[in-house]
Formats: C-alpha cells, sequence, structure tokens
C-alpha cells in the first residue's frame, strides 16, 4: 500500500463508476475498494461521494486538456492542429479507457458545471478559441465556438464512445485518418465569430 489513501479512493472511485455508474455507486463501496478508512475518505473528501466524483472528473479532465493544449502548442499550422486534436482524442481515449467512458457519460459541459473552475475549462476553451482565432484564414466564415467544437470533435467523441462500448471493433487508429479528415474539411474555412475568443 505504497499510495496514499485519496490516490486509491480516485482510483477507485473511477473503476467503480467506470463499472457501476455513479448511481449504483455508494461511497462505502469506493472507501471498501480503496481500503480506506471512514475517517480517511472524509478526511480527502469531506463532501462524501459527490466529491469524490468532482475530484474524478476534474483530474482526468485536467490530464486530457493539458495535453490537448500541448497537441495545439506543437501544431505547424491550423490544419496540423485540427488533425492532432483529432488523433489525439483518439489515442487518450485508448490509453485510458475508464477516465474516457467516464468523462464521455458525464460529458464535458457537464463535468465542468459539477466541478466549478478546478478542472480549468473556462480557460481551457479561450485558449482553444483564441488558436482557432488565430490559425483560420481571414475570410473565414464566422462561426459560434458552440457550433465550432462539435463539428471539430463531435463525430470523434461518438466513435470514441461507441469503441469504448465495445460497438465498434475498429481500433481508433484505423477510424482517425478518416475522422480526421472530415473534421479538417468541417472547420478548414470557418472561424470563431466575434466576441468568443475575447
Amino acid at each position: 500500500m505504497g499510495r496514499d489513501a485519496r490516490a486509491r479512493l480516485l482510483e477507485a472511485a473511477l473503476t467503480l463508476l467506470d463499472a457501476q455508474g455513479v448511481a449504483a455507486v455508494s461511497v462505502d463501496d469506493i472507501r471498501v475498494a480503496a481500503e480506506a478508512s471512514v475517517g480517511s475518505l472524509y478526511h480527502h473528501f469531506p463532501g462524501g461521494k459527490p466529491a469524490l466524483v468532482d475530484a474524478v472528473l476534474a483530474e482526468w479532465l485536467g490530464h486530457y486538456r493539458v495535453e490537448a493544449l500541448d497537441v495545439l502548442a506543437a501544431a505547424d499550422g491550423h490544419e496540423a492542429g485540427v488533425r492532432g486534436v483529432v488523433t489525439h482524442f483518439l489515442r487518450w481515449a485508448q490509453a485510458h479507457p475508464a477516465a474516457a467512458r467516464v468523462l464521455l457519460r458525464f460529458e464535458v459541459d457537464a463535468a465542468d458545471e459539477r466541478t466549478g473552475s478546478t478542472t480549468g475549462g473556462v480557460e481551457f476553451f479561450r485558449t482553444v478559441t483564441g488558436w482557432l482565432a488565430a490559425q483560420s484564414p481571414p475570410r473565414a466564415t464566422p462561426t459560434p465556438i458552440a457550433v465550432l467544437v462539435p463539428l471539430w470533435i463531435g463525430p470523434t467523441k461518438e466513435y470514441a464512445r461507441a469503441w469504448l462500448a465495445g460497438r465498434s471493433t475498429d481500433p481508433p487508429a484505423l477510424a482517425g485518418p478518416v475522422l480526421a479528415d472530415a473534421a479538417w474539411e468541417s472547420v478548414r474555412t470557418r472561424r470563431p465569430a466575434e466576441g468568443d475568443h475575447r
């Protein structure tokens, strides 16, 4: 038991949320799976199960978002960044299937509402929107970011959801190029609407 109780609780919570869903899992199920005491659980998560679920979402959203922004920062141009985010999403889901399933069940926006600012959601979307605005052609069609993001990553999320649920046997690596092509075709002539990236 080298890992501390907080890490064990987060790991157990992710495993049980993935396997059973949030409604079916009790705080005691998580505590027992983590081999943690009641006192330890409430020391780390005074709010009990809701606080623990929020911490799981915040941790994994944080991991994903840091890596996604790294992809954009390293991209050589608009097309490379758009395609890179699609490829990264699929690789990330394949590398972290339990976390991906849980986050896709909650959806990112709902998870942000639950966890407040701890996931960095506002700053993440501001950065992504700013990157799109800087990369998009000057004559590109202004499009609300609430539309641009689903055009860009929506089909990829749906494919990942199907693959993670076992409804598709094609590995993400095979689907990646097709989804990246579709994403690029969807957003290459669009830019965030004025005001979205302020």
